[in-house]
């Protein structure tokens, strides 16, 4: 049971201080000190530096499409109060993590692996599918045009707010998160029945 715990407890300090120092700069060492776990029992779940990475991007993975089922696609919400109930959340989180942007992009870049790589693509296209099951969702809602190209707009939105999460981690700042969340509103307006 401890093991659960141990392992559990080193995901999370690694997912929160790879997102704000990077992978690259993290050391097993300063987990093992951040923790208090020791240096066998750490070495014991995770082998490798890069085994710890794949299991934070994994938690990150987890995190954020959580985030993104409770709030983008969530049918409990009307689906006009939908994006700004998102952007809360995605801007909460900037907050609360220092910043990391988008912790999945930053680790996987400084990885480098296939394994690495594959989590980018997997957090991306969930990401994409959940901006189109919003935009589907207003269509059959008619809240937006029935000819919307729901697959361009989705790819867009995933674009502005992974570009919005990047620049502000740079800036430390939410204040790109309001301006996307602004933006995508805009282009919404405009499709609108």
């Amino acid at each position: 049971m401890g093991f659960v715990n141990n392992k559990d407890k080193m995901i999370k300090e690694a997912a929160m201080l790879m997102a704000e120092m990077g992978y690259s700069v993290f050391t097993m060492d300063l987990l093992i000190e951040k923790t208090s776990i020791a240096k066998s029992n750490a070495y014991y779940h995770f082998a490798t530096k890069e085994l710890l990475g794949l299991a934070v991007l994994d938690y990150w993975c987890n995190t954020l499409e959580t985030l993104h089922q409770n709030t983008i696609t969530n049918t409990n919400i009307p689906i006009n109060q939908r994006l700004n109930e998102y952007f809360s959340k995605l801007i909460h989180f900037q907050e609360v993590t220092n910043y990391c942007g988008d912790p999945i992009t930053n680790i996987a870049s400084e990885i480098r692996t296939s394994k690495a790589n594959a989590f980018y693509k997997d957090r991306l296209n969930n990401f994409h599918q959940s901006c189109v099951s919003y935009l589907s969702a207003g269509v059959n809602q008619k809240c937006f045009v029935s000819n919307l190209n729901i697959n361009s707009v989705a790819w867009l939105c995933v674009s502005l707010i992974t570009a919005a999460t990047q620049e502000a981690r740079i800036q430390k700042d939410t204040q790109p998160m309001f301006r996307a969340r602004d933006q995508i509103c805009s282009l919404l307006k405009t499709l609108n029945v």
